[in-house]
């Protein structure tokens, strides 16, 4: 053990008596271990150097070119002779030096690092044609840097190992970004949790050719969730080498949701007609052939049977004339914009009870409200469809074998002038798997009654234009639905002159 540590710190006193700049570094570029020649013309300790990709003196164009080369080193697993390169030294002047990076093997023969070993170039052709190649090289990566900096899009430019080089307001802007400048940080530090690019951007260095993402889910630093397409472009350096990559996110947030909810009501027609040509042509064809049955009847004198279609095709009218008024109310319910008023809740619900008095008495339903004093400014039309539907299904669903059936409607202020409202009854019921279900289109929750699978489809697209919900509170013993509607700013009014 002490053989072993008197031999490291015997190596580091011979790597240190050496002229040249020695440097060790590990993935992505960073700093490990550096000797005293290359300390002292750095003007660093070994503790500033420590973890990072290059000091702060040196120039970010160089540092692209270095980061290029170590992940060749690093790609190839071979030694990298590199004729003169320019270092800058603590006080600012650039020497050049001929550089060899050899590729440091893990226990496994994976490349962990690289080393490299500088010597300062004495022959003066070799440093002016290095320093032309340099003035070429900045004048690019400047020009790269501006353009990415002054487009109006949400786009970066980064190295070979997804360090910043440029971005634009656009890119702080999409991400909602508001931290510390970027130049010189790693992609994966903070973005990648928002947006996972370093797959397709390292794909594109490695692959020398664009990659394509669509749809990708962003989720911006504050939280919000939106839909992008992105394109990954390599960009070359002067010698043809590719320096990394640009990367453009173009929000399609809109598009994407517009598409997928063109999508959806395409699927939702195709449905909706096949269901509605059959079940508007059921009963005409039932009535169709009970008239022909009359017709029969008649001529043989035997009106009793007569009696008995007339009731079949009468029941078959009624629940075609059901269906068609459902039809009407889903084309209302796609209406964009409705007349807003004020609405008084409580006379809306007794105007509702009013209307189905009829089969309230047959049902010996007990009805009641708690909705007075409670007011909504929206559109009446929707409010008057949403709670008529749900109150005529409580109705419509009462428990036969109940001897006390009853519906209520209560109302209370909600948020901004909002309501509540909880319609309540202990009718039959449904089973709890089929909460969410029941608000799709033509799905019922019961076969037992005849129904077009349209009333709560249609309570569901009124509430999605009025900005509101409806949730499923309790669905056996008693059935509760509660639905929030929100209230609908009112129009400011013109000033007296």
């Amino acid at each position: 053990m002490a053989e072993d540590k008197r031999s490291r710190h015997w190596y580091k006193t011979v790597l240190d008596a050496i002229p040249d700049l020695i440097l060790v570094k590990g993935n992505r570029s960073k700093l490990l271990w550096a000797n005293k020649s290359f300390l002292d013309y750095y003007g660093m300790t070994e503790q500033e150097l420590e973890d990072i990709v290059d000091s702060p003196h040196s120039d970010p164009d160089d540092t692209v070119q270095y980061v290029k080369d170590d992940h060749r080193v690093f790609i190839t697993g071979s030694v990298l002779d590199i004729p003169s390169e320019p270092i800058t030294n603590a006080n600012g002047s650039i020497g050049y030096f001929h550089t060899i990076k050899a590729p440091i093997f893990d226990e496994t023969g994976n490349v962990g690092g690289t080393v490299g070993v500088s010597r300062r170039v004495a022959d003066a052709e070799v440093v002016a044609t290095s320093s032309r190649d340099r003035q070429q090289r900045k004048l690019q990566l400047s020009e790269l840097r501006t353009f990415v900096h002054d487009i109006p899009l949400a786009v970066a430019m980064f190295d070979v190992k997804l360090r910043f080089l440029s971005y634009s307001q656009a890119w702080r802007e999409l991400f909602e970004y508001e931290g510390s400048a970027l130049d010189g940080e790693f992609y994966d530090h903070a973005f990648e949790p928002c947006l996972a690019l370093s797959e397709p951007m390292n794909a594109a260095i490695g692959g020398q050719h664009t990659q394509r993402c669509e749809a990708m889910a962003l989720r911006t630093f504050t939280g919000t969730e939106l839909i992008v397409d992105v394109a990954v472009r390599p960009w070359s350096m002067p010698s043809g080498e590719v320096g990394g990559v640009i990367t453009l996110v173009h929000d399609v947030t809109e598009e994407t949701r517009a598409k997928r909810e063109l999508q959806r009501l395409n699927e939702e027609l195709l449905q909706f007609n096949y269901r509605v040509s059959h079940d508007l042509l059921a009963p005409l064809k039932t009535v169709r052939g009970f008239i022909d049955l009359c017709d029969d009847e008649l001529r043989d004198g035997n009106l009793e049977s007569v009696h008995d279609y007339h009731e079949i095709m009468r029941q078959n009218v009624i629940r075609l004339g059901a269906l068609v008024e459902d039809v009407l109310n889903l084309a209302r319910a796609d209406v964009r914009d409705l007349e807003r008023t004020d609405i008084e809740l409580g006379a809306l619900v007794t105007e509702i009870f009013q209307k189905y008095q009829a089969d309230i008495e047959k049902a010996a339903i007990q009805v009641s409200h708690e909705c007075d004093g409670v007011t909504l400014h929206s559109e009446r039309v929707r409010v008057l469809q949403v709670i008529e539907n749900l109150v005529s299904n409580a109705i419509k669903y009462h428990h036969p074998e109940r001897r006390e059936r009853r519906v209520s409607v209560s109302a209370r202020a909600g948020k901004d002038g909002g309501a509540v409202l909880v319609i309540r009854d202990n009718g039959i019921g449904f089973d709890a798997s089929q909460a969410s279900a029941i608000f799709e289109i033509f799905k019922r929750a019961t076969s037992k009654y005849p129904g077009s699978g349209l009333g709560l489809y249609i309570v569901k697209k009124h509430l999605d234009r009025l900005g509101g919900s409806a949730r499923v509170v309790s669905s056996r013993d008693d059935t509760v639905f509660e639905i929030v509607i929100p209230s609908v700013a009112r129009p400011q009014k013109e000033p007296l002159p």
